[in-house]
């Protein structure tokens, strides 16, 4: 098995009958998501934090404890697959203005509040699958606040 720096599994529950892994500290749960297609496996990997999460074209996505980080392995063709990536950053701006967060979509992925991301989407096509993962800065103490802020701020 790849090392993808995944600490022990904390649990697994189930969210309407999908898998939810659990994990302290992973390199990326985008690694762990692909790790577990290989082997078969559907469902969702949350962390508290990860080592090298990753956006598009390989970008660093500063991933410290405080965030939201998990990646969604969704088996089949999606409706729309054209629009999986404008869908879920839809749902996630709007899951953010329900929680009173300013926000708009900077296409294609990135969900920004007065010109800072606030969280990213990543979708990877994978045989059968699509591999979505999703950040979100929500309780973060983040390094470089120019960049990015969390909803803390």
């Amino acid at each position: 098995m790849k090392n993808t720096g995944k600490t022990e599994e904390k649990g697994c529950e189930e969210l309407n009958g999908v898998p939810v892994y659990f994990f302290d500290t992973v390199i990326s749960t985008m690694d762990v998501a692909e790790e577990f297609f290989k082997e078969g496996k559907t469902g969702i990997v949350v962390a508290k934090q990860q080592e090298k999460g990753r956006g598009r074209y390989g970008k660093r996505w500063y991933s410290p404890e405080g965030g939201l980080y998990f990646s969604w392995i969704l088996k089949g063709e999606p409706l729309y697959p054209l629009f999986l990536l404008e869908i879920l950053s839809l749902s996630v701006a709007e899951t953010l203005k329900y929680f009173g967060i300013d926000c708009r979509i900077k296409l294609p992925n990135d969900i920004i509040t007065n010109g800072k991301k606030i969280a990213g989407i990543l979708i990877v096509k994978k045989g059968d699958c699509y591999i979505t993962g999703i950040g979100i800065n929500i309780n973060n103490t983040l390094e470089d606040k120019t960049l990015q802020v969390s909803v803390r701020d």
